[in-house]
């Protein structure tokens, strides 16, 4: 539910920007994202005949190999985690069963205690870390900024 009202908070942050109009060109979000897309399109589209298809692939090709390291490092997280918590599972569904069966709070407790306790000494990480959507959370204005360029190019 958090994420949900974020994105849409965040949606409706941007629906405002319009740069259809030389006189919004004077924004923090035209200065740092649009207007240098604006420039790298038409940079790589003047050099490859006027081909912006081209010229958008590229971009993104680049944006994409400029977070590859970050990605790559979360991925190899995650799959770490993944063969940890496969490898105590068995008793991580021992535990579950108890919780699932025990009637009083007090027990689900110990139980789930038990249960953290076993994920960190084998090295678990539950949740996840901020390092996991920071190549996200760049990502989504540079995008947008991209399609506010494209936008101006029509």
């Amino acid at each position: 539910m958090k994420k949900i009202l974020m994105f849409f908070t965040f949606v409706f942050l941007l629906s405002g920007c319009d740069y259809s109009q030389k006189t919004n060109h004077n924004g923090l979000f035209y200065k740092f994202f649009v207007a240098p897309m604006d420039k790298t399109l038409h940079f790589f589209s003047t050099h490859l005949n006027d081909n912006y298809g081209l010229a958008i692939i590229i971009v993104v090709l680049i944006i994409r190999c400029i977070f590859l390291p970050f990605m790559l490092y979360n991925y190899k997280v995650s799959y770490f985690n993944k063969e940890k918590y496969n490898s105590i599972k068995p008793k991580i569904s021992k535990i579950q069963q108890k919780i699932d069966s025990s009637d009083s709070i007090r027990e689900i407790i110990d139980y789930k205690k038990e249960k953290k306790a076993i994920l960190k000494q084998n090295g678990v990480k539950q949740r996840k870390t901020f390092y996991s959507i920071l190549p996200v959370l760049i990502q989504i204005p540079i995008v947008i900024g991209l399609f506010f360029a494209l936008q101006l190019s029509n």
